[in-house]
């Protein structure tokens, strides 16, 4: 719910954006939506209806990322907060193993 997805970071109430920013889906959702939209033609036939082609028939992929509010220049440092969070978290589980061993062996 706080990635981005569902509800946009300037619809999230003011005491839930530590939520958004600390969420390791918010970057990865952002990453991805670059990926997949950056540049893309999204553009319809001129006879399809409005609910077949939103974006219109000239729609690109960068009118996606602007609905959902992303910045193409913010993949590289999403990329590599998702890395600081992975090593974060193993560090932290190493951590806390190495902990319980030392307990179990004193």
């Amino acid at each position: 719910m706080f990635c981005g997805y569902i509800i946009t970071a300037d619809a999230i109430p003011v005491y839930f954006v530590w939520i958004y920013y600390l969420s390791a889906a918010h970057y990865c959702f952002s990453a991805m939506m670059v990926t997949l939209f950056a540049g893309a033609d999204l553009g319809c036939d001129s006879d399809a209806s409005s609910t077949d082609c939103p974006f219109g028939p000239d729609g690109t992929g960068d009118d996606v990322l602007e609905a959902y509010e992303i910045q193409f220049d913010t993949y590289m440092p999403n990329m590599m907060l998702i890395w600081v969070m992975i090593g974060v978290t193993i560090l932290w589980g190493y951590a806390l193993l190495y902990s319980r061993l030392k307990v179990v062996h004193a």
